[in-house]
């Protein structure tokens, strides 16, 4: 560490190697910056304006499959739902899209009713606050909110429950065009607001032509199965009273996922409890339960019996099955019965504060139980070394301009990017006579391709040419980047889903992907191993004090690039010449992969790449899957060829970080020491090997990590399975290795009693020590690096502070 340094730091930084003059404490001064003139901002083109008397007509848009209509009153949409009763009402979007995206529904008649006035409007009633049930999400967050500031507390705690759930309920693009009403109407079982108003007694207006209107309570009766409610087929939800709460009422929402925001729940619940009268002897107050269909507990004193009782009869209304669907049976009825504990311990605290000499006031223990979680910041430090320039014949010697290291450089096409005028291979123009392509992708991990019917979509208007094996040379058909194990279009038998069947070139992209929907199936365990051997494995075992073992996985991971596989194939239209633009980080293997499979030369094919939003080694090879079944439509049809992956298709298609498996057995010494250690990987290499070899080498060359050990074995397997091939990721296998090792090194550390900072310094690898691969360390600084983190971390004094809060 240099002493000159530079730093943007939102943490404390104090005498970094004695050195504190020359710390910033910012990047940039931003007094240099232009001010602000918002008269100079880019105003919104007026021909593109829509006049307002369009936004007040009835619209009706009719094509050949789908026919969309937006009434402008309560009236003519009534009469629109009595005449197509199986017609989906939608504002957003948000559900009905993604069906019909990703489940291929088709709903031949579409309505929108943000025209009617009463299914948008919000009034505040004597009981509470009623919206209209095209009012967007966002929209009753805003009002629920100013309720919560203008009313007493105990008014909205339905209201502020609500709000919390509305924090974790999708992303704000989606609660800004979602719809409560449609939230409701849905009745999907992971809705995150369903469960809150049903337990809030939300009452639903619902009107029809014939019928007129009608009330119905939202509880556990109205919901009648999976994504079914009692709202009848010619009725519309016309608005959704949220009530106010009482004094002696308590609400809470609770809701469990994966990650906090934006993500479907494990379980949620909303838990709703009313008193009704006080004991006077003792006990607290005896209450109503409303908390829907999981239990009733009216007349109960809440206590500690109360808390046993409601776990118990919890227990008895979750009889989950074992196959119950999204899995997890037991952690679900144990999150279950945690939201029950939290909302007890919630209301106990309310009550000791109402009635200290009747309820026990919590413990801290019980108070951390009923904490919210609030996000906290992250605080970080950045330092780096400042650079001078080499000025000649003035001062001392500095850096050249020339020389980049350790300075900012700005990327060549930053500003492109910034402002939007980058252009990627989905922008390039369209060619007069271009044809889009879409594949037909296997929807089965291991079947035989019996026969394929392509004659719906050779049928469909639009549609130029379906490709399949057959139409290519088998030998021609064979491709793979290390090994040549896979085909361009599967022959056969496929061996994973979303493998490439076929593909389907069209006018357009929406007639080519229609068209690709069709079923076109009807229906040794590894490679060789790898083992590095370095000393003595067996014997060093035998000798050591203590022997350990441990398994540890490692899952996938996909690589989210923001820019799919997006390909554009133009014939040369001679000698089979053909123009390839690519988002690959591997020209040169697709110019030689594309080469193969239209048999020309290497030299007959371009293949161009502007820039790629994004790859991180899953447009290494990966890319190919996609890139060779449009070169050899263009080639067919003598005609340019564009594709561009929906997310779902390249997610389906092209594989992710290897997943592996790691098994270990170490001997170490009383004192910390490792003496030997024996180490097997599993690498999950999908259908086919790709660069899974070479990925588990590289996790074998790492394992290492930065410690050694006298006698050390360490095997690698590449194992097939009926998955898609999974590929190059940053990292290429190091990771894994890594991660494995670390593992290990921290069990072993627990197993002795030791602090883990102690066991890796004592094992770490220095200057003469030579690896298991047999690479001599010159002028190794690992030890003096990680004095320098342990230091500027302050490790030692934050794991005090750690041990005192968990005492």
């Amino acid at each position: 560490m240099n002493d000159h340094m530079n730093g943007e730091t939102n943490g404390d930084v104090n005498n970094v190697n004695g050195v504190t003059d020359d710390i910033s404490h910012v990047l940039y001064d931003t007094k240099e910056f232009q001010p602000y003139d918002p008269t100079q901002e880019i105003i919104f083109p007026p021909e593109l304006k829509l006049h307002p008397e369009w936004q007040t007509q009835n619209l009706v848009f009719r094509g050949p499959r789908v026919s969309y209509l937006r009434p402008s009153s309560l009236s003519e949409l009534l009469c629109l739902k009595a005449e197509h009763p199986g017609a989906r009402i939608v504002v957003g979007n948000t559900e009905v899209g993604i069906e019909v995206k990703f489940k291929n529904q088709t709903y031949p008649v579409l309505i929108n009713p943000t025209n009617v006035a009463e299914l948008t409007k919000v009034a505040l009633t004597k009981g509470g606050v009623a919206f209209g049930a095209s009012v967007t999400l966002s929209a009753v967050e805003e009002t629920l909110r100013r309720q919560v500031n203008a009313l007493p507390e105990y008014r909205t705690r339905i209201f502020s429950a609500i709000l919390e759930m509305l924090r974790w309920f999708g992303g704000k693009q989606i609660r800004n065009a979602a719809a409560i009403g449609g939230n409701i109407m849905t009745s999907s079982p992971i809705s995150d607001l369903n469960p809150l108003l049903a337990a809030a007694g939300a009452r639903l207006t619902v009107r029809s032509a014939e019928n007129g209107e009608r009330e119905i309570l939202m509880d556990q009766h109205f919901f009648t199965g999976y994504r079914r409610n009692s709202v009848r087929p010619e009725e519309v939800l016309v608005t959704v009273l949220i009530p106010f709460s009482q004094k002696s009422e308590y609400f809470l929402g609770f809701k469990q996922s994966r990650r906090r925001e934006d993500d479907i729940a494990i379980v949620n619940a909303g838990l709703r409890v009313s008193s009704c009268g006080r004991h006077d002897r003792g006990g607290g107050g005896r209450w109503r339960s409303e908390d829907g269909p999981t239990t009733n507990l009216e007349g109960r004193c809440w206590d500690s019996s109360l808390l046993e009782t409601g776990t118990s009869r919890l227990l008895q209304k979750l009889p989950l099955a074992p196959s119950a669907p999204g899995g997890m049976v037991e952690y679900r009825r144990t999150l279950a019965l945690s939201f029950f504990f939290k909302f007890y311990l919630s209301v106990r605290g309310r009550l000791s504060e109402q009635f200290p000499s009747l309820v026990a006031a919590l413990t801290e223990e019980e108070k951390e139980a009923t904490k919210e979680h609030r996000h906290v910041t992250p605080k970080s430090t950045q330092l780096f070394q400042t650079v001078s320039y080499l000025i000649w014949g003035v001062g001392p010697l500095g850096q050249s301009p020339q020389d980049p290291i350790g300075r900012p450089l700005t990327h060549a096409s930053a500003l492109q990017q910034a402002t939007g005028e980058a252009l990627y291979v989905d922008d390039l123009p369209r060619y007069q006579n271009e044809l889009y392509g879409a594949l037909v992708l296997s929807s089965r991990a291991h079947a035989r391709i019996l026969s394929i019917d392509a004659s719906h979509a050779r049928g469909m208007e639009g549609v130029e040419r379906v490709f399949f094996a057959e139409d290519l040379e088998a030998e021609r058909n064979k491709t793979g980047c290390i090994l040549t194990d896979e085909e361009i279009f599967v022959s056969d038998t496929v061996t994973c889903v979303g493998q490439v069947v076929g593909l389907v070139v069209a006018k357009d992209q929406a007639t080519a992907q229609r068209a690709a929907k069709l079923d076109a199936i009807r229906e040794k365990s590894w490679w060789g191993p790898w083992t590095i051997d370095q000393g003595d494995v067996e014997q060093g075992l035998k000798s050591s004090p203590h022997v350990l073992e441990g398994e540890m996985h490692v899952g996938g991971q996909e690589h989210f690039y923001l820019e799919t596989n997006a390909h554009l194939a133009v014939p040369r239209g001679e000698d089979g010449g053909m123009d390839v633009f690519s988002s690959t980080q591997n020209p040169t293997l697709t110019q030689q992969l594309v080469a193969r499979a239209l048999g020309v030369a290497c030299n007959r094919v371009t293949c161009r790449v502007k820039r790629m939003g994004g790859g991180f080694g899953g447009k290494e090879t990966r890319n190919n899957s996609v890139t060779l079944p449009i070169c050899v439509a263009a080639s067919v049809l003598n005609r340019p060829v564009r594709i561009m992956l929906d997310r779902d298709e390249d997610m389906q298609i092209t594989g992710t970080r290897h997943p592996f498996l790691g098994r270990w057995k170490v001997g170490v010494t009383k004192d910390g020491f490792f003496t030997a250690l024996d180490m097997e990987f599993y690498a999950n290499a999908g259908c086919s090997a790709n660069q899974s070899l070479d990925v588990v080498q590289k996790a074998m060359l790492s394992m290492d990590n930065v410690y050694r050990c006298k006698n050390r074995r360490v095997t690698g397997y590449a194992c097939r399975t009926h998955l898609p091939s999974n590929t190059a990721f940053r990292g290429f296998g190091g990771p894994q290795g890594m991660l494995f090792t670390e593992d290990m090194v921290a069990r072993a550390a627990d197993f002795l009693g030791m602090d883990h900072d102690e066991i890796r310094r004592k094992n770490m690898i220095d200057s003469g020590d030579v690896t298991h691969f047999d690479q001599p360390l010159d002028r190794c600084t690992i030890r003096r690096c990680w004095d320098d983190v342990i230091a500027q971390s302050t490790y030692h004094a934050r794991r005090e502070a750690v041990e005192r809060f968990n005492k």
